[in-house]
């Protein structure tokens, strides 16, 4: 008896903690997870309730997603350059992401995110892991 109201009990709140991450997102609030590159998180006073995360720029980091920006649009002095060249061109002028390398799929992730544009994506479903 008590495993069935603990599994109901549970249900319950995992409900209520989804309406409220919703809820979070579509007020324009940041639910949690890691900012992208370039972005930090603010706390921001709610009127009823905890205070709220939303996202800044992070004028350590900008900079350089900028010129990541930049440069695969534009490309370099040799000419067009792809994401591999960019990897190797950041790496080559000692550029790094969290103390690490810039790799393909870094890059890959920065020129893919719809952050970087203004529209912040919540609860979206992967493929792979459902």
């Amino acid at each position: 008896m008590l495993a069935i109201f603990d599994e109901y009990h549970s249900a319950e709140n995992a409900k209520h903690v989804r309406r409220t991450m919703v809820a979070n997102a579509v007020n324009g609030f940041w639910n949690g997870q890691t900012p992208p590159i370039g972005f930090r998180t603010c706390t921001v006073p709610h009127a009823r309730g905890k205070d709220r995360k939303k996202l800044e720029h992070d004028p350590e980091t900008v900079d350089m997603v900028r010129y990541i920006f930049k440069t695969y649009r534009e490309g370099t002095a040799s000419g067009p350059i792809g994401v591999t060249g960019l990897a190797h061109h950041l790496n080559e002028r000692g550029y790094r992401i969290r103390g690490k390398r810039f790799s393909i799929g870094t890059l890959h992730n920065i020129l893919t995110n719809t952050a970087y544009i203004g529209y912040v994506i919540f609860n979206r479903r992967n493929s792979r892991t459902g």
